[in-house]
């Protein structure tokens, strides 16, 4: 009985918008196929590309979504939309970081102004925007998804590649000294950084950022 979940909400998924797409999903299976797909003996295709979903990522998503929201909101929208944009977008973020730290010249090469791109630029923009294809958002939407995550690499980026220990130092040192003569006018900053708001901490700030808007991302898909 330990494969009836997966076997049960696969079915569920699968049969849900009669989609073929080749993933080992599509229109409703019948009692064989169904137990092809849990003992993970359907064909394969023996040409194209490999699936992006195949059976057993499907059923792992879809007992995930059974299990927080019930059967009945299982559909291949939702698994699909759960199953993998998050991390192909965290990943891309995090390339995408890794190269602008590698040649800092770019962020100026690449500013926000209208130019003729090159293919690699377009490669990059295609595949964060292939990356939300599954999820169901509008085009305009997974656009403005794009332009958030690039900001807020291009910004981290940016800080990564100006900041300069001994400035930053001094700055601190000078800083400190003026809200110890006007912290009655910054209350709010003054008690922040009384707290600790500056300090080091095990935060990675690419990934707090990112969580922060894939979290929201992820409150759109789900109204959707």
């Amino acid at each position: 009985m330990g494969g009836a979940p997966e076997l049960a909400v696969a079915e569920q998924a699968c049969g849900g918008d009669g989609d073929d797409r080749g993933d080992g999903c599509g229109k409703a299976r019948d009692l064989p196929t169904g137990i092809a797909l849990l003992w993970g003996e359907q064909d394969q295709p023996a040409r194209g590309p490999k699936p992006s979903l195949t059976p057993q990522r499907i059923a792992e998503a879809a007992v995930t979504l059974a299990d927080a929201e019930g059967l009945e909101t299982v559909s291949m929208n939702k698994v699909a939309a759960g199953s993998g944009w998050r991390p192909r977008l965290s990943a891309w973020a995090h390339r995408q970081c890794g190269v602008y730290q590698a040649h800092p010249w770019l962020l100026a090469a690449t500013a926000m102004r209208r130019q003729i791109m090159g293919p690699h630029q377009l490669a990059w923009m295609d595949a964060a925007l292939a990356a939300l294809e599954p999820t169901g958002l509008t085009a305009g939407q997974r656009h403005q998804v794009f332009l958030l995550i690039a900001g807020q690499v291009r910004n981290l980026a940016q800080q990564r590649a100006d900041f300069d220990e001994d400035h930053n130092r001094e700055w601190g040192r000078l800083t400190s000294e003026l809200l110890n003569r006007h912290s009655n006018r910054f209350p709010a900053l003054t008690k922040a950084i009384a707290d600790g708001a500056f300090t080091s901490t095990q935060l990675d700030p690419l990934d707090f950022g990112l969580d922060r808007i894939l979290d929201g991302v992820q409150v759109l898909i789900d109204r959707g």
